[in-house]
């Protein structure tokens, strides 16, 4: 009952923070300072907090044309884990190799936002630090040239470190198209919950309520698609990938004919 009570809090605090203006979250933040209680996952004011600050950069990209894909949206009403925040920000030009010193200006200009928010932060409790990864071994997801920036978004506090790590692409489209109905929703402050690609289902168009509520109890739905026989190989790998992260926080998959475009689900790479 206790951890029922605590998932529930969770819940609602991703839910209500969505909406939130910046004195109710400065509020917000400042009772969980008074949160002692230690859960199965850790420490309770350290996740409510860490569900803050990821809130705070999700709004600060929305300022700028953004929008936040993947796990974090299909996560706001229910108490399913997210491990960092893809963020969809289309005036960068990464292909112009002109444009990457944009994305360390835009998460300090983001330090600055969520200190004039918080006001028990300050300058030094809050590090970003570019993480360098080979290109090459990015998830195989590339349709088209594909270029992504990685960035640890650090906040240092007495009760531990809260790190978040930014994933950042200029064009959510050069993507493959998601693999379930909860991953094709997109989340911005100036749009709220959008679907991310509208052809992705053949028969069946599932509205964003319905997808909310879907995704309320724990629960997904699977989507695959034809592609290239070129492609096959890579796409069931990016595919299975995809899937098994997603069993592996105890999301319910189903899967529904009339949201796809193929009724064969991908092979497993092993299994071929």
């Amino acid at each position: 009952m206790v951890e029922r009570l605590e998932n529930l809090t969770i819940a609602s605090y991703r839910s209500n923070l969505l909406n939130a203006k910046a004195v109710s979250i400065n509020e917000m933040w400042n009772k969980i300072g008074t949160i002692s209680a230690i859960s199965e996952r850790g420490s309770y004011r350290q996740e409510l907090r860490r569900e803050i600050i990821a809130q705070l950069l999700a709004n600060f990209f929305s300022l700028l044309g953004g929008c936040i894909f993947g796990s974090w949206p299909r996560t706001r009403n229910n108490t399913k884990p997210w491990r960092d925040l893809d963020i969809s920000l289309p005036l960068l030009n990464f292909a112009s190799g002109t444009e990457r010193w944009k994305v360390e200006l835009f998460l300090n200009s983001a330090k600055n936002y969520i200190h004039d928010i918080i006001n028990s932060l300050n300058g030094s409790d809050i590090s970003i630090r570019d993480v360098i990864k080979d290109q090459t071994e990015v998830d195989t997801t590339i349709v088209n040239d594909y270029q992504l920036s990685t960035i640890d978004f650090s906040v240092y506090l007495p009760e531990g470190i809260i790190s978040i790590q930014c994933d950042i692409v200029n064009d959510i489209n050069c993507l493959y198209l998601p693999v379930t109905i909860g991953s094709n929703l997109t989340w911005s402050k100036t749009s709220n919950f959008q679907i991310r690609n509208k052809t992705i289902y053949s028969i069946d168009k599932p509205s964003i309520e319905n997808i909310l509520e879907f995704l309320k109890d724990g629960k997904d739905i699977k989507i695959w698609h034809d592609v290239d026989s070129s492609k096959k190989d890579e796409y069931a790998k990016y595919y299975w990938k995809r899937i098994t992260l997603i069993q592996m926080d105890n999301i319910n998959l189903h899967f529904r004919p009339a949201y796809g475009f193929c009724h064969h689900e991908p092979i497993k790479p092993s299994e071929t």
